[in-house]
């Protein structure tokens, strides 16, 4: 394989990827995008055979585990989540009092990094 055309793949790669971030696709659907993008490498690249059985390896290693829920949850969320539970400080009673006075109106809206913009300017 080319290194030119090796660069070619890498950057159209990320591109795919940014988009399908900046479109907040949902895991099903990304999936779906990262399959059709692998079948498409797997028909038209030019790479050796031994790399395309490792890229189709990880695409299901990664996949798989994320798309079924039982083994997202217990292989990935609760391992995270114990983790997370061990490093979080516990919550004063500032924060707790913040939390039981109500929402956080537009601020929450604000910073959500989709506000609608409708909602915030009927207020």
């Amino acid at each position: 394989m080319s290194a030119a055309i090796a660069i070619l793949w890498i950057i159209v790669f990320i591109a795919y990827s940014l988009t399908i971030l900046y479109l907040r696709s949902s895991l099903l659907v990304a999936t779906g995008l990262y399959l059709l993008y692998l079948i498409v490498y797997t028909l038209i690249g030019t790479g050796p055979d031994w790399l395309m059985l490792l890229f189709w390896i990880i695409f299901l290693a990664i996949a798989i585990p994320l798309n079924i829920k039982e083994l997202r949850r217990q292989w990935i969320s609760r391992p995270l989540l114990d983790i997370f539970r061990k490093v979080m400080p516990e919550m004063s009673e500032t924060e707790a009092a913040a939390l039981e006075a109500g929402t956080v109106w537009w601020d929450g809206e604000l910073f959500s990094g989709k506000p609608n913009w409708k909602k915030l300017l009927d207020t």
